[in-house]
């Protein structure tokens, strides 16, 4: 089946109340081909785990109404074409494995930039997280984090706001590293200004990520859902510097559900700008790390431990 027509099939469940990700790739699962799902009996559909009587019906309504997400689709891919982005649907080779994983799996990703850096998205990447009001401490940190994992191989995942992410990015472009911006808007949608540089490098030598549309805007519940896509494709979490309740307890708790290691930075100066950092370490919900040299190796090291003892 060609992309386009997954695509087709995937918006359509997409729209469907109630049928999340994990839902849709128990339908996947038993039911690989996505164009025989709508056609199934509702009986057959109900034996798979969490398709009620309901949701059966629903996607048997959804197989009369195809039209309406063919033509989405369509000028979705038209969009794309035009501004050389790309949409993944959630059954393609490219999709990234570590995300599929979650239970946040976007029936597709759109993405725009660098289309080799989509081979490195399967392993070996970090997420690094933290406030837009940081400190130069903090600032460093998330520089140095970001190049010392880049000069390693591993790729680096932000959110391409100011403050900490904008540093992270930095960090690892200047290492020679490839970087993955996950943001809460379309991929088109340049979001916030203040990061216009750190976007152009990351065009180059790596991707923007949205599980929106093209041209959707960066509300406040969409900078917070992406966190989730920010820890899924990573196989870690680092909180640089956050105050307490900050954006970055969001993706704490995507970390947790995700079964990932999260990590905070260990303060060594006005410890009130890290008050977060220190909520997390206390409460055990962040293994404590000092910028130290070497540390890396030794972070890389417990994610490599922690991924050993989940097989």
């Amino acid at each position: 089946m060609k992309s386009e027509e997954q695509l087709v099939y995937l918006n359509a469940l997409g729209q469907i109340k109630g049928l999340g990700p994990v839902k849709v790739k128990s339908l996947l699962s038993r039911f690989p081909d996505l164009r025989k799902i709508f056609y199934l009996d509702a009986n057959t559909l109900m034996s798979v785990r969490g398709i009620s009587q309901e949701l059966a019906w629903q996607i048997k309504h959804k197989a009369e109404h195809l039209q309406e997400s063919e033509v989405f689709v369509s000028q979705q891919l038209e969009i794309a074409h035009k501004l050389g982005a790309k949409l993944i649907p959630i059954t393609d080779e490219d999709y990234p494995k570590l995300l599929k994983q979650t239970s946040h799996s976007p029936e597709s990703i759109y993405v725009l930039g660098n289309f080799e850096t989509l081979k490195r998205l399967h392993t070996n990447s970090i997420s690094i997280a933290g406030t837009r009001k940081s400190t130069e401490y903090g600032n460093k940190r998330a520089y140095q984090f970001g190049r010392e994992f880049a000069e390693v191989d591993w790729l680096v995942v932000s959110g391409l706001a100011r403050g900490i992410d904008a540093a992270a990015h930095s960090g690892c472009l200047d290492g020679s590293g490839y970087t993955i911006a996950v943001v809460g808007s379309g991929v088109d949608v340049i979001y916030p200004k203040e990061t216009l540089l750190e976007r152009n490098r990351i065009l180059e030598h790596g991707l923007i990520v949205s599980e929106y549309t093209f041209g959707t805007r960066p509300l406040a519940v969409n900078l917070k859902k992406r966190n989730k896509i920010i820890v899924g494709l990573s196989e870690g979490l680092i909180i640089v510097q956050t105050g307490i309740k900050g954006g970055a307890y969001n993706a704490v708790q995507a970390a947790k559900e995700q079964k990932k290691l999260t990590f905070a930075v260990k303060p060594n100066s006005d410890q009130s700008q890290f008050d977060g950092n220190i909520e997390l370490i206390e409460s055990r919900k962040a293994i404590p790390i000092s910028p130290e040299t070497g540390v890396t190796r030794k972070i890389i090291e417990r994610i490599r431990i922690e991924r050993a003892t989940l097989l």
